[in-house]
């Protein structure tokens, strides 16, 4: 009886050490995005963060083509954050706190935010970004990513919201890629992309957001290298859309077996045990 106790304490122990561990968690990411008669735009986020640990939030951010970011800044609750030009990623909580800046990595750049204390907290990131509409041969285009993939915290969910200098029609094609159940559509004059109510978004996608406008729609001469049509912008878009990799698929089935299989061999032994030390009337 005490293996028999002692095996099924383990298995609480393991199973509280597996789901009662603090992390991070964002609920919502809601984001706006307003794009002026040039093609520039200025972003907003919202993040309902719950901070347990760690320093910062960031948000990674990679290939911006001709775009640049200029004038970040951030606020926790409505509390403006000061702009630290030298940012330091191995700086202490308190150190990071009500501060913000830009770390630059060889993928690209991410946006820093010191979490300043634990808890849950509304953060708003706001960014300016140069150039996020461009020409291609046939069409102007808008391709962006807004919520990325891979994130340590994904958020439950994400709206996305897009204004231009005017209404857009609501015939406008639109697409929204990198994520499994949601929707990319313009109602009353606004681009909408958003997940679905029925399920949280995963750490394995990712939100992209596609629109074509028909040429001269934007006064800008900016183009990218990297495409030459619309046909070149959305195959590739087409192409990156979302899909499961192998690996993500053996990670996601393995964390599953892992728990089911401390269960059955907690079970089998427990089995074991009670088998071992069941009662056998002596004879007399």
């Amino acid at each position: 009886m005490k293996k028999l106790r002692y095996l099924f304490f383990t298995f609480l122990i393991v199973m509280i050490g597996m789901t009662g561990v603090k992390a991070d968690k964002a609920y919502n990411i809601d984001v706006t995005m307003k794009i002026d008669s040039n093609g520039n735009a200025h972003i907003e986020e919202k993040w309902d963060f719950r901070a347990d640990d760690g320093t910062e939030i960031y948000k990674p951010i990679g290939e911006l083509g001709n775009s640049k970011i200029t004038n970040f800044k951030a606020s926790m609750d409505g509390t403006e954050f000061t702009y630290e030009s030298n940012w330091d990623i191995d700086a202490s909580l308190s150190k990071k706190a009500y501060k913000n800046g830009i770390n630059k990595t060889d993928d690209g750049i991410e946006l820093c935010v010191g979490k300043t204390s634990y808890g849950r907290h509304v953060y708003t990131l706001s960014y300016d970004v140069s150039n996020v509409i461009y020409n291609v041969e046939d069409a102007q285009v808008l391709y962006w990513k807004f919520i990325n993939d891979n994130m340590k915290n994904p958020p439950e969910k994400f709206t996305v919201k897009v204004y231009g200098p005017e209404l857009f029609s609501n015939d406008l094609p639109v697409w929204g890629y990198g994520y499994t159940d949601g929707y990319a559509y313009v109602y009353d004059g606004v681009i909408e992309m958003e997940s679905s109510e029925n399920r949280n978004f995963k750490s394995s996608e990712y939100a992209v957001l596609l629109v074509k406008f028909n040429s001269g729609t934007f006064n800008t001469d900016n183009s990218w290298h990297k495409f030459s049509t619309w046909d070149d912008v959305y195959t590739l878009a087409s192409t990156g859309s979302f899909k499961m990799t192998f690996w993500q698929k053996v990670a996601a089935i393995g964390s599953a077996l892992f728990s089911i299989a401390i269960a059955a061999l907690v079970i089998f032994a427990v089995a074991r045990e009670s088998k071992n030390n069941s009662y056998i009337k002596n004879k007399v």
